[in-house]
């Protein structure tokens, strides 16, 4: 995979709207591994994640959010399935839902290490100028 094709992927990465926030099946569709790979760097890598803005949301702060999007509200055992505009569907668990923002999201990218995508950002990051390279993904996503 192409370095500009990675940024283009980069800048397709589907954002929960009006959040800037991607769960854990969107950033493991992203990255092109397993959702248990996401999971498995979460639970080694929470402090770090969490100074990225990783965090749970509560149900009713990303229903509130959200609100503008949403089509249609479904209340099941343990969790609401939300089915916004665009049709995407999101579960939300009554707990809340953990999120992981742009900054964080890129953590994920730096640690992986069997994804192509995760290789080529980092070869992005390494090939320029680390700060300007790093302020420029931030844009993009």
């Amino acid at each position: 995979m192409e370095r500009v094709e990675v940024l283009h992927k980069v800048g397709g990465l589907l954002l929960l709207p009006q959040l800037e926030m991607g769960t854990r099946q969107q950033v493991a569709k992203f990255t092109e591994v397993g959702i248990d790979a996401i999971g498995s760097l979460v639970t080694r890598f929470k402090s770090e994640l969490e100074s990225d803005g990783y965090a749970l949301i509560k149900k009713d702060k990303v229903l509130e959010l959200l609100k503008f999007q949403l089509e249609r509200l479904e209340n099941k055992a343990g969790k609401t399935i939300a089915t916004l505009k665009d049709g995407s569907i999101i579960e939300i668990p009554n707990r809340g839902l953990r999120l992981f923002p742009k900054r964080a999201i890129l953590r994920i990218c730096l640690l992986l290490r069997d994804s192509e995508v995760a290789k080529e950002v980092r070869m992005v990051i390494k090939d320029g100028e680390p700060w300007f390279v790093w302020q420029k993904i931030l844009q993009i996503f």
